[in-house]
């Protein structure tokens, strides 16, 4: 399945504290969301998510 990374990044002083997060996301949802939007171009955007 995949899945979206981002990083938490917290800063306490001269402490700095990074945690990468990963997070699964439903392919065929966001294809379907993106033409569905009405956004210019969403189908050729949309064909770059496979």
């Amino acid at each position: 399945m995949p899945h979206a990374e981002y990083l938490l990044l917290e800063v306490r002083g001269a402490t700095l504290d990074v945690r990468f997060r990963q997070v699964p996301f439903d392919l065929a949802a966001l294809r379907r969301d993106i033409v569905e939007s009405g956004m210019p171009h969403a189908e050729r955007w949309a064909a770059g998510w496979r």
